[in-house]
């Protein structure tokens, strides 16, 4: 009797093994945080994704896929893997939109791994600047991508502009020697 009752206990037991209880994903979850830890886990049964994005500032994360609403004014991403929604971390970019006197920039925290920076002239220079790659931007040739904290300022541009220009330079100078 203890023989069969074993064998009935054995069946059950792998009977609730094999029976699959859905899959599931673990996400980080985090919701009006300003800092740069990764939040809370969750174990995410009816999801099988995970997303995080920024707005105004604050990082939010948590199960399942970037929807229209958080993905409005945002860059939302998805992802599907465990804890594949992690924030990498900060790095200090200016930031302007079609500033032509560097004092208006602003300093921000960016939770990409670049900064961008381009300028344009009509009439006056314009420059514009932030988080992210040139993505968007990629019809202004002057668009440049940089990976240390605010790589992309004005002073950028200065400096590509001083070396074309002490390029000319040394080049009239060596013309003039053979001539």
């Amino acid at each position: 009797m203890l023989k069969k009752q074993l064998l009935i206990a054995l069946a059950f037991l792998l009977a609730g093994i094999a029976v699959d209880s859905g899959a599931a994903i673990l996400c980080y979850s985090r919701d009006q945080s300003t800092g740069v830890a990764n939040g809370t886990v969750d174990d995410c049964p009816s999801d099988l994704a995970c997303y995080l994005y920024t707005k105004d500032k604050i990082s939010y994360a948590g199960c399942g896929r970037c929807t229209e609403e958080n993905t409005e004014d945002h860059n939302c991403e998805s992802c599907t893997s465990d804890y594949c929604n992690d924030w990498p971390s900060l790095i200090g970019c200016f930031y302007a939109k079609s500033e032509t006197k560097k004092e208006n920039w602003l300093k921000i925290s960016c939770n990409k791994k670049f900064c961008y920076s381009f300028n344009y002239t009509i009439g006056a220079t314009y420059y514009a600047a932030g988080c992210g790659n040139c993505s968007g931007y990629e019809k202004f040739d002057t668009c440049r991508v940089c990976s240390t904290d605010y790589c992309n300022s004005a002073t950028a541009f200065s400096a590509d502009k001083l070396q074309f220009v002490a390029g000319g330079f040394i080049i009239l100078i060596l013309q003039s020697w053979i001539n």
